[in-house]
């Protein structure tokens, strides 16, 4: 009759060989032990899955790593007869969602900052999980548990103590120079192990032999990850520098191109070398805070590199350019109707003060201030009416006398018969007596 040990031989306990050295272990100067909490920066169930992720929900999307797919990538793994690991770079990880923090009016203190928290806390973080299904391990769970802490503290063992095997003597010797995070792990990396049955009888000299070649074979190659993609990002920054250099290198070259043209064309720009601006500033934005420029507030001009266009029509804030532009000639007001035929040439006239006829004979209007300058601007005697000595007025004696001599070539219009009747002063009432229009006898 069979019985249950001999169908299900995983139940047989046999005699679990002892380990005294491992009884009393001195205490640690260095990192003591390794850290699971706070280690992951995302999850690596959708991998292990095998379900698609977003490209902008990895970890770093930058990553040569994040570009590969699950069957493209092949992690670093080590296989033995007591597990199975295998590591996977923490930028293909799908990123964590958004952390809710305690509600209510205590909330945890946040742990402190420090420079070095290897050396603060004396912990080395450790990304890790475990993997244990039925199937292949047991059916009762505290075998299973058992089989995970078994395999953590002889990781443990490895990293912080440096422990190794003496087949000779079939006990575990610690070796404190090997015990290095840089030699057994890889930074920045997630780790799965996949225990087996076989972990939980296995004496711990054999346990840790494993253990070392395993962590030391998945380094190397994760190593020779690492190296090739640190090379394909450094070519990546290298491309884009060289394509920034490229555009810049342009840029200096359109700018002494564009300076050589205007020193051929003999015109030196006012940003000649000044290839700068201010802060804040751009081609339609304006310092911040600073209002609108207006009377009350005026700011300093920026200078900025030229455009292309501006080169080619030349500068126009150039004040030489100004000086040879020929200047426009003076405006002069339209006349409603102009001579049709001339008798003889505009001779230059003497600043005289022309007289216009009058409708009353023998009387002479009052004229503004505004129409005896209007008719100083057109002194042109009318050739309708001639003027006589006694219907001059006199000069004043405070107003100097202009000299007779022409200043210069100036034309001049005869005033026509609309504007001479503008330039007319009606008198005050139709009543006033010529008596009364008559200017004063200031002899």
């Amino acid at each position: 009759m069979a019985t249950k040990a001999s169908k299900h031989p995983n139940n047989f306990k046999p005699k679990i060989p002892s380990a005294p050295e491992l009884a009393s272990l001195p205490r640690l100067e260095s990192a003591r032990s390794l850290q699971r909490l706070g280690a992951k920066r995302g999850t690596i169930r959708p991998i292990l899955n095998h379900e698609p992720i977003a490209s902008g929900a990895r970890v770093d999307p930058k990553h040569p790593a994040a570009a590969l797919s699950d069957n493209s990538f092949r992690a670093p793994y080590a296989t033995n007869d007591y597990f199975t690991a295998r590591a996977y770079p923490n930028a293909m990880l799908k990123r964590l969602g958004v952390v809710i923090g305690p509600s209510g009016r205590f909330k945890p203190r946040p742990p402190p900052e420090r420079e070095f928290p290897i050396l603060k806390h004396k912990r080395i973080k450790f990304a890790r999980t475990y993997i244990m299904p039925i199937k292949s391990t047991h059916k009762s769970g505290v075998v299973r548990i058992r089989l995970k802490r078994k395999l953590n503290e002889a990781i443990q063992l490895v990293v912080t103590r440096g422990a190794d095997a003496d087949h000779q003597a079939e006990k575990v010797i610690f070796k404190p120079p090997e015990a290095l995070e840089s030699k057994w792990l890889l930074r920045d990396w997630y780790y799965v192990f996949y225990p087996r049955t076989p972990i939980y009888h296995a004496p711990w000299p054999s346990l840790i032999q494993v253990v070392r070649k395993s962590l030391l074979a998945i380094v190397k190659q994760g190593r020779e990850m690492d190296m090739h993609w640190n090379l394909e990002i450094a070519d990546r920054e290298a491309n884009a520098m060289a394509r920034l250099s490229r555009r810049e290198m342009r840029r200096v070259r359109m700018w002494r191109r564009q300076d050589q043209e205007m020193i051929s064309r003999g015109h030196l720009p006012e940003d000649l070398g000044v290839r700068w601006k201010l802060e804040g500033t751009g081609p339609k934005k304006r310092s911040a805070g600073k209002g609108k420029p207006g009377a009350g507030n005026r700011r300093v001009k920026t200078l900025r590199a030229p455009t292309r266009s501006a080169f080619q029509r030349g500068s126009a804030a150039n004040p030489s350019v100004g000086l040879l532009a020929p200047r426009k000639s003076p405006m002069v007001p339209k006349l409603e109707q102009l001579p049709t035929k001339v008798s003889s040439p505009l001779r230059p006239t003497t600043h005289t003060e022309p007289q216009a006829e009058t409708t009353r004979a023998g009387v002479e209007p009052r004229t503004s201030r505004n129409s005896r300058t209007a008719q100083a601007l057109f002194s042109v005697k009318s050739p309708s009416s001639t003027p006589k000595s006694s219907d001059t007025p006199k000069s004043s004696k405070g107003i100097p006398k202009l000299s007779s001599k022409p200043r210069g070539s100036i034309s001049t219009m005869p005033p026509t018969k609309s504007l001479a009747d503008s330039l007319r002063r009606k008198p005050q009432s139709k009543s006033a007596s010529e008596s009364d229009l008559k200017p004063p006898n200031r002899d």
